[in-house]
């Protein structure tokens, strides 16, 4: 039992790390500082959206239901 916790704690940890890199787009190193910044905007702005969309998606379907 100890070891499918110890696994799956690090499961999270590599995920977690994985989408910390990847948001802070350290692929993009040594590449153009414009690049760099404008991937992070892009994967931020992508994120905003993601999260309005759902927002309106649940309270469209909400409001239906009404």
């Amino acid at each position: 039992m100890e070891r499918v916790d110890r696994d799956s704690e690090s499961l999270l940890m590599r995920s977690a790390a994985k989408a910390r890199d990847h948001f802070a787009a350290r692929e993009a190193e040594g590449e153009d500082w414009t690049e760099l910044w404008g991937r992070r905007l892009g994967r931020a702005l992508a994120v905003v959206f993601a999260i309005f969309l759902l927002a309106w998606l649940w309270l469209t379907l909400r409001g239906g239901h009404s």
